[in-house]
Formats: structure tokens, C-alpha cells, sequence
């Protein structure tokens, strides 16, 4: 039974950003809630060594997205402009993506 590049792929990447929707929503409830200031937030970071939020977002956009479009190019290559640097910033970047892959 064939099974498709797309197939493969395009499924876990929607599920992934779709995930990524939902910690967008959690975080904002957090901020919401007073439990910490939005901006400290979109640069918080599990561990010492990890970049922040904001850049996490970006990265699983790029590893979805910008993994298709290395295929029709050929080559990939990290979108290295800085992430979105607000809430409704991150919200429509995943919005964009989960459009370009839908």
C-alpha cells in the first residue's frame, strides 16, 4: 500500500502546531491569571540552556513548514529571523502555518 510524503508528514506537523495553539492558549491564561507578566513569559525557558518561548514556537514552525518547502528547494535552510515577539505575533504565525500546510 503506497503510503504518500504527505501522508507521512503533513498530519503530525498540523497536530504539532495545533499543540502549540493550545500552550499559546494556556500561557496567555497564566499571564491572564497574574501569574507572571506576558513579556517574561514569551522569554522563559524550561532550562538554562534552552532558548525561550518565543523562539520554540518558531522553531517548530520552521521544522513543519519549513521542512516542505526544503524539499521543493532542495536544501534546508533555518529561518533565522528573530520569532514573533508578541502573544497575537505567535498566535498568527501558527495560524499562517497550520493555513500553508492545510
Amino acid at each position: 500500500m503506497p503510503f504518500s510524503l504527505f501522508d507521512a508528514t503533513v498530519p503530525t506537523f498540523q497536530q504539532t502546531l495545533r499543540a502549540m495553539v493550545g500552550l499559546l492558549g494556556k500561557a496567555e491564561g497564566f499571564c491572564t491569571e497574574g501569574a507572571t507578566h506576558v513579556p517574561d513569559l514569551l522569554q522563559a525557558r524550561l532550562a538554562n540552556d534552552m532558548l525561550p518561548f518565543t523562539y520554540q514556537i518558531g522553531a517548530t514552525i520552521t521544522h513543519s513548514v519549513g521542512a516542505l518547502n526544503a524539499i521543493h528547494r532542495g536544501v534546508f535552510t533555518p529561518d533565522r529571523s528573530p520569532p514573533p515577539s508578541t502573544l497575537q505575533g505567535l498566535r498568527d504565525a501558527l495560524s499562517q502555518a497550520l493555513d500553508t500546510l492545510g
